[in-house]
């Protein structure tokens, strides 16, 4: 049987991760939103998240609209989760929304968000 102090730890952990996450996603999409405007965005955005869900299902817990991701069911869906595998797909997103960007704008995106890009990776310690 779990340690319930180790399963409030590992809880909290991940509630943290996703709110470094939340704090670094939402000026992204911000940014994204100012240079192609909400439709696109939704559209990048979606296009990333359904890549990088075919290796880390939990991040089903993510959805995204006109106005925005939305990380409420990825709260609640991930406070069982081992610490690493929340770390892994909340970066496997990150990785695919670079790509995405990439492909469709060229560096254009890419170079304006990038500084946010980094400074999710740095709260995650992984460069």
């Amino acid at each position: 049987m779990a340690n319930p102090n180790d399963t409030r730890r590992a809880e909290e952990a991940n509630r943290e991760l996703v709110e470094a996450f939340r704090q670094v996603i939402e000026p992204l999409w911000g940014g994204v939103v100012a240079l192609i405007g909400e439709n696109s965005a939704q559209a990048l955005f979606q296009s990333a998240l359904q890549d990088a869900k075919r290796q880390h299902p939990l991040l089903g817990g993510i959805d995204i609209d006109r106005t925005g991701v939305r990380l409420d069911r990825l709260r609640v869906n991930v406070l069982r989760v081992p610490e690493a595998t929340l770390r892994g797909g909340l970066l496997a997103f990150v990785h695919a929304l670079e790509g995405v960007m990439v492909d469709l704008t060229g560096n254009v995106v890419m170079q304006k968000v990038e500084p946010l890009v980094h400074q999710f990776k740095q709260r995650l310690g992984r460069e």
